[in-house]
């Protein structure tokens, strides 16, 4: 198709094409950024770039994920390092990366349904009114996990550090892609349970916060 469209007389199917490449230009950009720390963490494919047509939704949505999420290996603490991307159909992938049973990439499936109840539980919890940078200014602060939701041509991405409301918007993936099926059982060099001390504190510690401190922090995003 790209040397088709590389022709002396490029028809509309190819014009888009070549507007397409340009958007996903840019949101590799973005992610490459966003890999990097880079403060700017909201963007949008503007129509100037990537016209808002059917077409180009349906293929966008076949390259791009609609939620991203990655939990980050951090030094000597554990903690399981993967990443989740799942797309608007359902189709997913799991990556293995650090104190985790299966390393590498593992392709999944949910419901479309399932992705749904994801992107309404993050529009619940506000996830498009809360600032990106959720790290904080403490010298001990380190990137623990890291959220991208991409809604049509519009694309952004929070970092939290150890707040629970980072653990909250964690449980809401897990509860329908359950990756602990590909995560464990681990043990790390320590012989610490890596596993178990994941699930026990989402378990014990996210309902308390989203049911009594979260509706307390939702109202400073008004």
């Amino acid at each position: 198709m790209l040397e088709i469209c590389l022709g002396a007389d490029p028809d509309t199917s190819c014009r888009r094409w070549f507007w397409l490449f340009i958007g996903l230009g840019v949101f590799m950009l973005a992610s490459i950024a966003s890999a990097q720390n880079v403060a700017t963490s909201t963007m949008l494919l503007s129509g100037a770039m990537v016209e808002e047509s059917p077409d180009n939704a349906r293929i966008l949505n076949q390259l791009l994920p609609v939620i991203t999420m990655e939990q980050f290996h951090s030094g000597p603490v554990p903690i399981q390092g993967y990443r989740v991307r799942i797309f608007k159909n359902g189709n997913g992938f799991y990556d293995g990366i650090k104190n985790v049973k299966t390393l590498g990439q593992v392709s999944f499936e949910i419901p479309p349904e399932g992705v749904q109840r994801i992107l309404d539980q993050f529009e619940k919890y506000k996830f498009w009114q809360t600032p990106s940078d959720q790290l904080g200014r403490s010298p001990f602060s380190v990137l623990v996990l890291e959220f991208t939701l991409r809604d049509g041509l519009t694309i952004k991405t929070i970092r939290f550090s150890s707040q629970l409301q980072g653990s909250m918007l964690l449980s809401v993936v897990e509860s329908e892609v359950n990756s602990a099926k590909w995560r464990c059982p681990y043990e790390d060099e320590h012989r610490a349970k890596v596993c178990v001390i994941q699930d026990q504190y989402l378990e014990r510690a996210v309902p308390i916060f989203t049911a009594h401190e979260f509706p307390k922090l939702l109202e400073t995003y008004k």
